[in-house]
This record gives structure tokens, C-alpha cells and sequence, in this order.
């Protein structure tokens, strides 16, 4: 029995991914915590088996979260590392944006909620009302009690 040695295009995709993912590798354990160079043409390269590719990085680098992403991942015949990078990147911007909106309502909540215990508490059921309809006078009243704006304290970090 003869056995031929010639190369299908399955292997040699598979081969190029794990090039790709060599490359990202060696390059993310060189600069530490950040990206890899996105500009270097490997990272470039089509990557024809997606989710093969993403069960060798969980499996290489011990996350999980890797091939659990691809079934998030639009079912393309094919992508390249920077593309699946950009949508990997874009959904946890996405759940942050989520994550501090919810926790700011929450902050928020509890500020206003101090600050109408405290008016109640001095009699002051009417500033309440006006604090409603003016947000110039809310901020007043959040001054003089010393209740932190959350808002304008980002914009001065920013």
C-alpha cells in the first residue's frame, strides 16, 4: 500500500490558522498585556476554519473563553485574525457600556434617594418638587449637601 503525501487544502488552511495563531501568541507574551501588531501581515492572513482556529487558542492559552466566543462569531467561510480580534473587542466594549450604565443608574438612584431623605428630613417636601423640574437646582442641592455628581466628575477625568 502506497500512501501519498500530497496535501489537501483542509490540512494547509488548518496550518496557516495555526501559524496565525502562533504568531499572536509570540507576539502578545512579547509585549505582555497588549495587542499583538495588527499591522504584521500574518495577522492578515484568511483564516478559513474559524472556529478550529478558536478551539486552538482556548486549548493553547487554557481559556475557554476563545471557543466559546466562535459561536458567537458570524459564520463566515472565512475571516482574518484582525477581523475576529475587532469583533471580539467590540462586544466587550458593548457589555462594559452595559455594565456602567446599569451601575450608574444604581449610583444614581442612591444619590437622589439620599438627597430627598435629607430634604424630607429638614422639611423641604417643596425643594424636592423644584429638584424634580430643575436640574440646575438639583445640582445646587446635591452641593450643599455634599452629594458627588457623578457626571460632572467624569467629565473633569475626561
Amino acid at each position: 500500500m502506497r500512501i501519498s503525501h500530497s496535501r489537501s487544502p483542509a490540512p494547509l488552511a488548518i496550518m496557516q490558522a495555526c501559524k496565525v495563531v502562533a504568531r499572536f501568541f509570540k507576539q502578545f507574551r512579547l509585549r505582555g498585556d497588549s495587542f499583538p501588531d495588527m499591522q504584521d501581515p500574518i495577522m492578515q492572513k484568511r483564516i478559513t476554519h474559524v472556529l478550529d482556529l478558536m478551539r486552538l487558542m482556548s486549548a493553547y492559552s487554557g481559556d475557554p473563553r476563545f471557543e466559546a466566543s466562535a459561536q458567537n462569531l458570524p459564520q463566515t467561510k472565512e475571516t482574518t485574525m484582525l477581523k475576529m480580534l475587532d469583533r471580539l473587542e467590540e462586544r466587550g466594549l458593548n457589555r462594559g457600556i452595559v455594565q456602567g450604565r446599569a451601575e450608574g443608574r444604581a449610583e444614581g438612584r442612591i444619590d437622589m434617594n439620599l438627597l430627598y431623605a435629607q430634604l424630607f428630613k429638614q422639611g423641604r417636601a417643596a425643594d424636592v418638587q423644584r429638584a424634580v423640574e430643575d436640574p440646575e437646582f438639583l445640582k445646587l442641592l446635591m452641593a450643599e449637601f455634599g452629594i458627588k455628581d457623578e457626571a460632572e466628575n467624569d467629565g473633569a477625568q475626561a
